[in-house]
């Protein structure tokens, strides 16, 4: 290499490249390398780098850091522009679920699990107060006599119905958990 940026005419090696257009262009020294034996930089017949050769290279293969940085700076407001749609969309979703919890659409989980207990508590109460209830009208109806079996699976079934269709309505039930110890 001789003299400095300005009037530097020859390269020594692939380095001396790199130093040169490192302050100019988006480049690092592995690329130019990468480059070298790709075949987009190729040393001339004493193995050394003209300067127009080294010129030529840059503005065919490399882009200017000028470039290099705008177009960053474009990616950078794309990616930002898209992490706040997803936050709107994120926003908007809360929202929502805001709005309907608001509605008495939405319950929370707790209350949820606590209702769905409660049912099934009722469910219980329901088929053990069946069973004493109707065990008088179980042994009237079967008077021990199996050949009866067919009236006592439609009993229990029509039975087993009307606790089933009482569960399922929409009344509240009232329910006492308490701790046994």
């Amino acid at each position: 290499m001789r003299g400095l940026r300005g009037s530097m005419e020859v390269f020594e090696n692939l380095r001396q490249v790199y130093r040169y257009l490192k302050d100019e262009w988006k480049v690092s020294e592995r690329t130019i390398y990468n480059h070298q034996k790709e075949g987009k930089i190729r040393p001339d017949k004493d193995g050394k780098y003209p300067l127009k050769a080294v010129q030529k290279y840059a503005r065919t293969w490399l882009k200017p850091k000028e470039l290099a940085l705008r177009v960053d700076d474009e990616e950078l407001r794309r990616t930002r522009e898209k992490l706040e749609l997803a936050l709107r969309e994120e926003q908007v979703k809360i929202a929502k679920l805001k709005r309907q919890r608001e509605e008495g659409l939405l319950i929370p989980r707790a209350d949820f699990e606590l209702e769905l207990a409660a049912r099934a508590g009722v469910l219980m109460a329901g088929f053990e107060a069946m069973i004493n209830e109707k065990a008088g009208e179980i042994i009237e109806l079967v008077e021990g006599n199996t050949e009866k079996l067919a009236d006592l699976i439609r009993f229990l079934h029509d039975a087993y119905g009307e606790l089933m269709n009482e569960y399922a309505t929409t009344r509240e039930f009232h329910v006492m958990f308490v701790n046994e110890v």
